[in-house]
């Protein structure tokens, strides 16, 4: 089972691997703390406690036989599902599971379809919106970038664009003199917006 939060931009884990469980134990054995051991393997700091008491308890790491629901796919089964998801990569669970029950005749709610993808690390992702650019816009943009090509950042100051994004990089640039101090920082301008020059 996989939990969201929205102010983390990975899933968390709510289970371990026997390998995992084994190297979680080892580093807690090693004095690491559960939280940190939980984010070395991208768990849950709880999955971490429970494994960590269990151990105490019954000097067992692995999960006992007959926990949880039977799954409802076979690894065969889920290996066929990942290449159904990875051929179509615009299709939904639904439409997946559809096609899933049309080929195996295995009936699974989507939500089985999302863990299975999620299990294997594919992840639902909305396509990009970008403007669509015409070969008008493409020839008005090498115009424009030819026309400035040799200005300075003198030239460039007095500049106002209506649509300014400030990105952050993580290594020295050719034109660091245009960066601010020190920071590694820069603002870039979306050429198709409004360019005022005074």
């Amino acid at each position: 089972m996989l939990l969201c939060f929205p102010v983390i931009t990975e899933c968390v884990r709510r289970y371990l691997s026997i390998v995992e469980a084994a190297r979680a134990l080892q580093m807690l054995e090693e004095g690491h703390t559960q939280r940190r051991v939980a984010q070395g393997l991208g768990v849950s700091p709880s999955v971490i406690n429970r494994l960590w008491r269990r151990y105490q308890d019954d000097g067992l790491y692995t999960r006992r036989p007959g926990q949880g629901r039977r799954r409802m796919t076979s690894t065969r089964q889920d290996r066929y599902l990942r290449v159904l998801a990875t051929r179509n990569r615009q299709s939904t669970a639904r439409a997946l599971q559809n096609d899933f029950q049309r080929a195996t005749g295995v009936r699974v709610s989507n939500q089985t379809v999302r863990n299975r993808l999620h299990e294997d690390g594919l992840r639902a992702r909305r396509p990009v919106v970008a403007p669509v650019l015409t070969l008008a816009h493409r020839r008005a943009r090498l115009e424009f970038a030819r026309d400035h090509v040799q200005w300075q950042l003198r030239h460039w100051t007095p500049v106002l664009f209506s649509d300014e994004s400030r990105f952050s990089f993580d290594q020295r640039l050719p034109c660091e003199d245009m960066l601010e101090s020190g920071t590694h920082r820069a603002t870039l301008w979306d050429m198709t917006s409004m360019m005022v020059v005074p």
